[in-house]
């Protein structure tokens, strides 16, 4: 029988939603491992829009769940309706919209505030003792969950000053890797990979992806 993660976007574009080519190659890992998946986002507006040419804010507002079907070919599921019972794992690509639509990391840091209903989940899923696969800066909004309550071990990538205080504000450690690679923290079965947190190479991406959701397979 088939596995089934649960993945949930955030959007449409990396300054204000899902960073796209982190999102395809997650799908595209999960195809490759023989993964069902189902797609949910919530179905309200994303805190701005940007335009991705100027990377300026333009003056209008789009839906986090009508963007996101650009990616999932319209075959999207309202967050509300995520059960976590009905599913193996989860897994997040990264992307802005984490960090303004799921919470406000993008402006607040460690001292940030993450949205109730996809805290709600993150805690579900690590409730039931089920894996979460953490992509780009989705390390943050995790570690930002259980901020206060467990110390996770996760990465974003280079070891530099600003990456360590972020995740170490949030009460987790932070573990620096190398391109290519990823970092396991067993005792909360969490997999996280830096991707576009510091590689600009397609084809490291979707090695340090496919690792993660590698890691959730083998736990399934």
């Amino acid at each position: 029988m088939k596995k089934n993660v649960a993945v949930i976007l955030s959007g449409c574009g990396y300054l204000d939603g899902s960073e796209i080519r982190e999102a395809v190659l997650t799908l595209l890992s999960l195809d490759e491992l023989d993964l069902t998946y189902t797609i949910f986002e919530p179905d309200k507006d994303q805190h701005h829009v940007v335009n991705h040419v100027t990377n300026l804010e333009e003056n209008e507002e789009r839906n986090i769940m009508i963007e996101s079907a650009r990616i999932a070919r319209g075959e999207i599921t309202p967050l509300a309706e995520l059960n976590v019972n009905d599913f193996e794992s989860l897994i997040l690509p990264g992307g802005f919209g984490v960090a303004k639509n799921f919470s406000s990391i993008a402006f607040d840091g460690s001292n940030a505030t993450i949205t109730e209903d996809i805290d709600n989940i993150i805690q579900e899923f690590h409730r039931q003792d089920k894996k979460i696969g953490a992509i780009c800066i989705v390390p943050a909004l995790i570690a930002l969950s259980f901020k206060g309550k467990k110390c996770l071990q996760v990465t974003l990538g280079d070891d530099n000053e600003s990456n360590r205080n972020l995740i170490e504000g949030m009460d987790s450690k932070y573990i620096p890797t190398t391109p290519g690679t990823i970092c396991i923290d067993e005792t909360h079965k969490i997999a996280s990979c830096a991707a576009y947190m510091r590689s600009p190479k397609l084809s490291i991406i979707h090695q340090e992806i496919k690792q993660v959701v590698e890691y959730l397979a083998k736990t399934l």
